[in-house]
């Protein structure tokens, strides 16, 4: 009956961590989602890409598309299955990867909570994202780094693991990170080098020389790394601190509290992970999910000894559930506030669809400037014309052989969007005729407000080089565009 009891608590558990993650997934598109799809389609039709198709600002780019298989396979699922079924799939992907550390753990209330803090906390990444691809495999490797039996019978199809991963996503360099980690740190802790351990991992490291870029794959994520702009470019790259994320939060501090309590009694090769993963999550908050899902172990052990510790104390187990219902409660109240906004009227309108209908049906012959978060959905749903920036682009930067190309169109597009780059510099440039916008940009702000004061006295990388409406506005009445379209959403200029 008790075995019943925890089954059917977890069976209803992953139901709910399954909701929640459909509230972030279904309805929503990623800022991303439209050049895969569109990716997809271009690598079916014409191959894998020497230079980039997209935009008019560096097409002659040498574009490395590191997720070009994902892309055909978002594509013909698409095609199959539509959003709202690629949708359900993603949120089961991250549903089976919660479900792997499962199967070598005992179930109990201490695990479930923590299933819980961990599903909630992955679910403000959730979407239909390829990097879902990193954290199922980087889970695969996590069971295998936990349990030395099942290392030792199935390290040898790690490089098989990799060949599959660096086809499908760039992230397959952490998983190489991850193996060189966990061989190091085995063999110093052991004071011996296991010799087979080294050799799957050169075989792995290998074996992602095997994709269409062969070497130059490495490129792409050397160009990422040491990118530092990068960090303040994109807002998933800055440090988790950034974020009043209050359920990771919540995951965090009650893991590294008993984490470290029982540091001593705790294995000393997965510590260091746990730690080395710990810092790295917390230094960019794209990558904290890796630590969110290799602390769920760990935790539990630590966890569970306190319990084991404390059940002789008087009274001490009524307090604790005591404690737990309050923190159940807790979770429930933060979560409500959390999903509340995207249950509101309009919460979801975010993407210019009648403003695109409208340029549909208005064809012109000059070039389109729009902003980078409506980049992928252009390409999408506008393929009639490139972009001037979309979210491949934040780390392109070389020396182009052309005048009429860009060096560095993302740091174009913030000192135009600043003022520190003339609006009529890139529209004489580029022959562009017609501007889409956020509509705010037809709204004068008071020049010198107490909220401009504010963003000029703090760092340009903390504030992320905030629009100037007022620049912007001005710049295109001197270069002669007038309002021609405006929704709730959007506003188009069109030069006369």
């Amino acid at each position: 009956m008790l075995f019943r009891r925890s089954y059917l608590t977890l069976f209803c558990l992953l139901l709910f961590i399954f909701i929640c993650f459909g509230v972030n997934t279904f309805g929503f598109i990623d800022s991303d989602l439209g050049w895969h799809l569109q990716l997809g389609h271009y690598l079916l039709l014409h191959g894998i890409p020497k230079t980039d198709p997209f935009s008019y600002t560096m097409p002659s780019y040498p574009f490395i598309d590191h997720e070009w298989l994902s892309n055909i396979i978002l594509f013909k699922l698409y095609n199959a299955i539509g959003l709202t079924g690629l949708s359900f799939l993603f949120c089961l992907l991250v549903l089976i990867t919660l479900l792997l550390q499962l199967l070598f753990l005992k179930p109990s209330k201490v695990l479930f909570s923590l299933l819980l803090l961990q599903g909630l906390s992955l679910n403000s990444y959730m979407g239909i994202r390829p990097i879902v691809v990193d954290w199922l495999f980087s889970e695969i490797l996590f069971i295998l780094f936990y349990f030395p039996n099942l290392w030792k019978k199935y390290r040898y199809a790690t490089p098989l693991l990799m060949l599959l991963w660096v086809n499908l996503h760039g992230g397959f360099a952490i998983g190489i990170a991850f193996l060189l980690l966990f061989v190091t740190s085995s063999a110093l802790i052991q004071k011996k080098v296991n010799k087979t351990d080294f050799v799957v991992v050169l075989i792995s490291i290998l074996s992602t020389f095997i994709n269409p870029y062969n070497l130059r794959i490495w490129y792409e994520v050397w160009n990422q790394i040491s990118d530092s702009a990068l960090h303040n470019r994109i807002v998933e790259w800055l440090p988790t601190f950034f974020f009043l994320q209050i359920i990771i939060w919540t995951y965090i501090v009650i893991s590294v509290i008993f984490v470290t309590k029982y540091f001593k009694e705790l294995n000393k090769a997965q510590l260091l992970f746990y730690y080395v993963l710990l810092a790295v999550g917390i230094s960019t908050f794209r990558h904290l999910p890796f630590w969110l899902l290799y602390a769920l172990p760990i935790t539990n052990s630590a966890i569970s000894k306190f319990i084991e510790d404390v059940k002789n104390i008087p009274f001490a187990m009524k307090r604790l559930n005591t404690l737990y219902k309050f923190f159940l409660l807790f979770i429930f109240i933060v979560l409500i506030t959390q999903l509340y906004p995207d249950f509101l009227p309009g919460s979801r309108d975010f993407y210019p669809v009648n403003a695109v209908i409208y340029l549909k049906k208005h064809p012109f012959s000059g070039q389109l400037f729009a902003p980078y978060e409506w980049g992928g959905y252009l390409i999408w749903q506008y393929p009639q014309k490139k972009v001037f920036i979309d979210g491949r682009m934040p780390s392109w930067r070389w020396q182009s052989r052309s005048n009429k190309e860009s060096n560095d169109a993302f740091s174009d597009y913030e000192k135009v969007l600043n003022g520190t780059l003339p609006l009529q510099s890139i529209i004489n440039k580029y022959h562009i005729t017609h501007i889409l916008f956020y509509k705010d940009i037809a709204e004068q702000n008071p020049p010198n407000s107490y909220l401009d004061s504010f963003f000029n006295f703090l760092p340009s990388w903390l504030t992320n080089n905030p629009i100037n409406k007022n620049v912007l506005s001005n710049e295109l009445i001197k270069a002669n565009f007038h309002l021609v379209y405006k929704d709730n959403i959007a506003v188009i200029y069109q030069k006369l």
